[in-house]
């Protein structure tokens, strides 16, 4: 078997190979063709091929992303597309792509990984923990507050791009795990969108783009992206929202788990009104959605930042797929700085990499895990909850 990046050449076979493998009635062959040409998100050196003979039999997509955590940029890799002809299964071709995909984000610094995985309990294997939420709130326009500041939220025009770039970034900064995007992606984005029907509405104060609205247009209206980089945002926003009430019956928010929606709502209930337990739920379903993988221990740990402490921790890593990994790594803290070394503290917690990830990324705190027993039980790590606080993982790019 020989792994190697995709050429244009292979485009085809790909294309045939995802027709077999993802059973989705939406995409013809001639659809996959289109999804793997070249754009501003992907190139098609960003796949690597598993090849018998002349024959492609898996594949994979390897995304360059960067994520904001803890209000610094750092370099992730999106996994994607992972593909395996069904007569080739159970022979280790996936995992053997996954390795191949490990190795080129080490060549690049690339510390962390990103995907959404169709089976958890495999991914888990391959070092990668549970690290996001997606939360839908399905409300009625009357349930959302009014707002007099609605009459700022407009139609997108091209001239707002660069504000807009900004204004997701601010966001995405703010957040954790959210992939930051330049003006390439976006025009990509805005293209996409609007052959899809999707429209963009944006909230502007004092000559500032400070949210933005991403949604089709329907009686009952499915929300792409809710993004309020400022409490009056949030305010106009959703005040427009509530204006559509005559024309709509339902409304599906996205939202990050700290933005807390609930509070807002006049109404607090979900638009079908069902009942759980004798009650109406809160507008809120959560779904358990992509997890996340720490490539480089190291520089991961090097790169983020921490809250002030006056502290000494070490962990010894055990990861069955990266053997640079399996070391203790100390992370001594000093106010506001901290260095990161090999040298064992007084404290050494053992942790397999993909729970090193959860905490890493404040999915997961240590106080949590001792309780669940995931860490164990002595000595006391709350501390670590405020040193490795950040908000909640929160992305709104599928891939």
């Amino acid at each position: 078997m020989n792994i190697r990046r995709a050429i244009p050449d292979d485009i085809d076979s790909i294309a045939h190979l995802y027709s077999t493998c993802f059973t989705d009635p939406h995409k013809t062959i001639s659809k996959w063709r289109e999804e793997l040409t070249p754009n501003a998100r992907r190139k098609i050196e960003n796949i690597f091929v598993a090849e018998i003979g002349a024959s492609i039999v898996g594949a994979l997509t390897l995304l360059d992303h960067t994520v904001g955590i803890g209000g610094r940029i750092m370099k992730s890799g999106g996994i994607g597309g992972v593909a395996v002809a069904p007569e080739y299964r159970r022979q280790g071709i996936a995992r053997t792509l996954m390795s191949a995909a490990f190795a080129a984000m080490r060549k690049t610094q690339t510390s962390l990984s990103m995907l959404y995985p169709f089976n958890h309990s495999y991914y888990q294997s391959l070092g990668y923990g549970l690290v996001g939420e997606v939360r839908i709130y399905s409300v009625t326009p009357a349930a959302l507050p009014a707002s007099p500041e609605s009459k700022n939220v407009r139609r997108f025009r091209s001239s707002d791009l660069p504000a807009l770039v900004q204004c997701y970034n601010e966001y995405a900064l703010r957040n954790t795990l959210m992939i930051m995007r330049g003006e390439h992606i976006w025009r990509y984005e805005i293209s996409r969108r609007s052959k899809s029907g999707e429209q963009i509405f944006c909230y502007e104060e004092h000559g500032a783009l400070t949210g933005y609205l991403v949604f089709n247009a329907a009686v009952d209206i499915e929300m792409k992206e809710f993004v309020a980089a400022s409490r009056s945002a949030l305010r106009a926003l959703l005040g427009f929202l509530h204006d559509q009430s005559k024309e709509v019956r339902s409304i599906r928010i996205p939202a990050a788990a700290s933005d807390a929606l609930q509070f807002l709502l006049t109404n607090p209930t979900d638009a079908s009104k069902q009942s759980l337990f004798g009650l109406f739920p809160l507008g809120a379903k959560i779904g358990y959605g992509y997890m996340m993988r720490v490539i480089d221990v190291q520089s991961a740990l090097v790169q983020r930042k921490f809250l002030p402490s006056h502290s000494e921790i070490s962990f010894r890593i055990a990861d069955g797929q990266i053997a640079e990994n399996n070391k203790v790594f100390t992370i001594a803290l000093d106010g506001d700085t901290h260095t990161v070394s090999t040298k064992p503290a007084a404290t050494i917690i053992d942790i397999p990499v993909s729970t090193f990830a959860q905490l890493y990324c404040g999915y997961l705190s240590f106080t949590t895990a001792q309780q669940l027993g995931i860490l164990a039980p002595q000595p006391d790590l709350s501390f670590l909850d405020c040193v490795f606080a950040v908000p909640p993982p929160h992305c709104l790019d599928f891939f």
